[in-house]
């Protein structure tokens, strides 16, 4: 996010025939300004961006409406996107599973960074995303997110220790199951 609110990340393409000079005066507004080099939107623009979204999401939904899917018969590309310990521990077994249930379903995988990929989701780069969220995090309107499993991590330490400070901690050795 910067400094107005609005994700550094996201993009504004417009068509070929929008002209931004008309667009700006019909509005009475600076829709962009320059910063370095690239464009930033102004204030009223990250105003106007929910609802722009908004009504851009419900034409999109009436123009491309979800299909079914058979699996068992689909040849469908599947784009899912995961942090490298996530692919780890859980793509081959989701893979396996798959195999039976959707034999020609196609996987891209693609490795990210960071945990959730709002942006990626929203922006229809990718199809699905497993990590993992922290209880009453604020949940996207626009997203289904399904709860798979819950689970509790526990410290287990050594009987003669009372306290353990952040950067022992830290670099000390950790087991994962």
């Amino acid at each position: 996010m910067n400094q107005n609110g609005c994700s550094t990340n996201s993009q504004v393409v417009w068509p070929k025939f929008v002209d931004h000079h008309r667009l700006r005066v019909f509005l009475e507004e600076p829709l962009f300004y320059h910063e370095r080099h690239k464009m930033c939107p102004s204030v009223y623009t990250c105003q106007l961006a929910p609802n722009i979204a908004k009504a851009l999401a419900g034409l999109n939904r009436h123009l491309s409406p979800v299909q079914s899917c058979e699996p068992l018969k689909s040849r469908q590309s599947v784009q899912i996107a995961m942090k490298e310990y996530t692919a780890f521990c859980i793509f081959p077994g989701l893979m396996n599973k798959l195999q039976c249930k959707a034999p020609h379903l196609n996987f891209e995988l693609r490795y990210l960074p960071h945990n959730p990929a709002l942006n990626e989701l929203l922006a229809g780069e990718i199809d699905l995303a497993p990590g993992s969220s922290e209880p009453g995090e604020i949940r996207h309107p626009d997203l289904d997110e399904i709860d798979v499993f819950s689970d509790e991590f526990v410290l287990i330490s050594n009987k003669v220790r009372s306290s353990l400070p952040l950067g022992e901690y830290l670099v000390a050795g950790h087991a994962m199951e």
